[in-house]
């Protein structure tokens, strides 16, 4: 089968979960036997860098590091326009378009307006609408009424050109079918773990992490270990309070800066020796400016320190901050998803996530939880509502005061059941590590292995799988 999948973000330097997922459906795709091309756009200053994908046509955008209104999307149908034989060229024969969020939408009426699949006999390839985000259900993004209109009417029309639509989460799948009122056939698709994730922590607790323990004492309840960039020892081999995510107001990153603040005024950081570390990349640059000011003057106020990383970090780098990490604190109100919950439990880090259903990634730790009545909730994820700082920190204070409980015992049974999980209505075997070998594991490390097999119970090659079978069948 031969695929187009169209979608503004995709070739470096990529800034968000969209950028990931696309290059994650082309490769899925790629390994299943199918032909991929990619229309998409890139950076106006940057050349292309190599990808492993080489079918690639690219529109330059001046806009970069946005996906909302304000994006290039209109840039992006505009090149399509301008650059339409070249464009057509490249797609005449594909199968089927799947095509990412409304940005891509104008792009795809485009093609299709142009003739561009007359080598086909004449017949349009399948479209399928791959909603990565409900944007009219994103408030913060809306600054007016005008806003909110829009993204319902783009929205609308991407449901309506296509023959099928793909949902990160039943929220989001409910919340379209509901709102836009449109009659056809969707499916929900996690978005799966990162290649680079699967079974990476279990390496790492079978040498460094586990050779740590060992070396230390694994019955001491508080163990140290030596920040290399600032030479101090601290009260636990992980000392980050974590937020990584997008800088801009429907991500909400100012909820997490005031979790901080009332953790300082109770104490909590300076006692245990936390780091709140912010990482993300910039969208919208007074917000991240306010978001940065904010945290570095609550932080000096209690005369601790904070560390912020700019930009998108690779794969490696959030694999060092989630190691490291004790809570990883998700501010967002309402994400499609949120990869970084799932990555995050994949290096043993448990997240602390809005409690109102409006973060697809719940869904895989509650369907883990339903298959594994022995797995409590909040063993595996914190849920609050992000608005109330209050409430947010006093969750975190008392895991950390279990954790700390936990780790005092040093022969912690392993949970049974390991290695089955059951998710998307199918049974998948965990063959990517084995999480019973370690025979002297922490409370929190045997806390880890349980989010360890969550996140790997939903890889690239059963997305790859999935999708597959969906696109053969429309």
């Amino acid at each position: 089968m031969k695929v187009l999948l169209v979608t503004m973000e995709f070739v470096d330097p990529i800034f968000s979960g969209n950028g990931v997922l696309s290059r994650m459906v082309c490769a899925g795709l790629e390994r299943e036997g199918h032909a991929v091309k990619i229309l998409c756009g890139r950076k106006w200053d940057i050349e292309m860098h190599p990808h492993q994908a080489l079918n690639i046509t690219t529109i330059p955008l001046t806009t970069w590091g946005r996906l909302d209104r304000e994006a290039g999307w209109e840039e992006f149908w505009k090149g399509a326009k301008d650059g339409n034989s070249l464009a057509c060229s490249d797609v005449d024969d594909v199968d089927v378009i799947l095509f990412v969020d409304w940005s891509s939408l104008l792009v795809v009426k485009q093609l299709l307006e142009s003739n561009c699949f007359s080598s086909s006999g004449g017949l349009n390839p399948k479209i399928v609408f791959m909603c990565f985000r409900v944007f009219s259900a994103s408030t913060s993004l809306h600054r007016n009424d005008d806003d909110l209109q829009f993204y319902k009417k783009m929205e609308q029309d991407s449901m309506l050109l296509s023959d099928h639509a793909v949902f990160l989460s039943r929220n989001d799948q409910a919340i379209m079918l509901r709102e836009e009122g449109v009659e056809m056939p969707t499916s929900i698709l996690f978005p799966p773990l990162r290649p680079e994730f699967v079974g990476w922590w279990c390496k790492q607790s079978g040498s460094t992490y586990a050779e740590f323990q060992k070396n230390n004492g694994s019955d001491k309840s508080m163990m140290t270990v030596t920040d290399n960039e600032s030479g101090k020892e601290r009260g636990h081999p992980r000392f980050r309070l974590l937020c990584c995510v997008r800088l801009s107001p429907e991500k909400h990153a100012l909820s997490f800066v005031n979790v901080v603040r009332v953790l300082c005024q109770r104490g909590v950081v300076q006692q245990l020796g936390l780091v709140p570390t912010l990482c993300g990349s910039e969208a919208d640059g007074d917000y991240a400016r306010l978001v940065k000011a904010t945290l570095r003057n609550v932080c000096d106020d209690c005369q601790c320190e904070c560390d912020i990383i700019d930009g998108f970090v690779t794969h490696n780098e959030l694999q060092r901050l989630f190691t490291e990490t004790l809570v990883n604190i998700h501010p967002s109100k309402n994400d499609a998803y949120g990869m970084t919950i799932v990555e995050a439990a994949a290096c043993g880090a448990i997240s602390l996530v809005s409690n109102d259903g409006s973060v697809g990634a719940v869904e895989l730790f509650e369907t883990f939880m339903k298959n594994n009545k022995e797995v409590s909730a909040n063993s595996c994820i914190l849920l609050e509502n992000v608005d109330d700082a209050e409430a947010c920190a006093s969750q975190i204070a008392a895991h950390l005061l279990q954790t700390a409980d936990e780790e005092s015992n040093a022969n912690v049974e392993p949970m049974e059941g390991k290695g089955t999980v059951t998710t998307m209505d199918k049974e998948w075997g965990d063959d990517h590590c084995d999480t019973d070998k370690e025979e002297s594991l922490s409370g929190y490390n045997s806390r880890s292995d349980t989010l360890v097999q969550i996140a790997n119970s939903w890889t690239q090659t059963q997305y790859a799988t999935a999708l597959s079978s969906l696109l053969l069948d429309i």
